[in-house]
């Protein structure tokens, strides 16, 4: 009863381990995925303050130092993000191993379940056969008590006396093995 408590315990807690380790994988791609998101923005700013640049270089009507601040705010964003993702990856990486010590766990239980399933297999299996050899000698002795009771018995006839002894002869032959 205790291993099967045990055991109910343990896969509630592997269940659990297993719906963390995906929660915060999930949570890891999401970062990522916002991360990427706010690279290309990142990149498409600066590729405008450089066109902006470029466009002033040329003599043109331009102004790159308005996106100097939206440009600030995206690698802060971006910084911010990288931050949430290096704490993310810590959590997964926790979440592994909590999943790993828990597997580990359950593979012990398991392992010590199933020996004592053989112990119990074998007991029973020695209980068997300890049975067939109880049988096997109590049939040798009625098999030894049956010669001896068709060597001494009194016979009237002397053909049946003679089936008799020939029979018990054959049975203790067949009994010792010679056929």
């Amino acid at each position: 009863m205790a291993t099967a408590t045990i055991s109910n315990e343990l896969g509630k807690s592997l269940s659990t381990a297993r719906e963390k380790l995906s929660q915060v994988e999930q949570l890891l791609k999401e970062t990522e995925t916002r991360i990427g998101d706010e690279s290309d923005e990142l990149a498409f700013m600066q590729a405008r303050r450089a066109d902006e640049c470029h466009q002033l270089a040329l003599g043109k009507k331009a102004d790159p130092s308005k996106l100097d601040g939206p440009i600030r705010n995206a690698e802060d964003k971006l910084s911010g993000l990288n931050k949430v993702k290096r704490d993310r990856e810590r959590d997964v990486t926790e979440a592994r191993a909590n999943l790993q010590n828990i597997e580990i766990e359950v593979s012990r239980v398991e392992q010590k379940r199933a020996l004592e399933r053989e112990r119990a297999e074998t007991e029973e299996l020695i209980a068997e056969t300890r049975k067939a050899l109880k049988a096997r000698d109590e049939g040798e002795r009625r098999v030894i008590d049956g010669i001896v009771a068709l060597r001494n018995r009194t016979y009237l006839d002397p053909r049946t006396k003679s089936f008799a002894f020939d029979q018990a002869f054959s049975i203790q032959r067949n009994m010792n093995g010679m056929r």
